[in-house]
């Protein structure tokens, strides 16, 4: 089952994403704050899926406009381990699909890194690499 969550949640989503990336307690409140500001902007998109009323996995996304154009972005997806392998990260994006069409939203984009299961799990779910488009970072501080 998935269930359409407020921000109002974010302490639900933190204990989860501290369970999926295995991350200490002691990282909680910088988790928090983390998932906060992608559940924050005006239009975004959370999901939790259970399984036997645990959660399993989690998904965010937010809503972008520009002119006439609206369009997504997928800034995260998690899945405990032992729920992986069992179509709950494309259950989670399929109904977030459903919600994102609903909302009339032209298209979804997401990053991700150059992980072989990462890339296989996104194209089984149809999305393609966009090839005329670079990723560039400028860090701004050194620490």
């Amino acid at each position: 089952m998935i269930k359409i969550v407020e921000n109002k949640d974010i302490n639900l989503f933190s204990k989860l994403y501290l369970k999926i990336y295995d991350l200490d307690i002691s990282n909680y409140r910088q988790t928090y704050y983390y998932l906060e500001t992608k559940l924050s902007p005006r239009e975004s998109v959370g999901l939790i899926a259970y399984e036997n009323e645990i959660p399993v996995g989690y998904l965010i996304a937010n809503i972008f406009y520009f002119d006439n154009f609206k369009y997504a972005k997928l800034n995260e997806i998690g899945v405990v381990t032992e729920g992986r392998n069992k179509l709950i990260g494309s259950n989670l994006i399929h109904f977030m699909e459903k919600i994102l069409k609903n909302k009339k939203c032209k298209s979804v984009y997401l990053e991700c890194y150059k992980d072989s299961r990462l890339l296989d799990f996104y194209r089984k779910n149809l999305f393609l690499i966009v090839d005329d488009k670079v990723f560039m970072n400028k860090y701004l501080w050194k620490g």
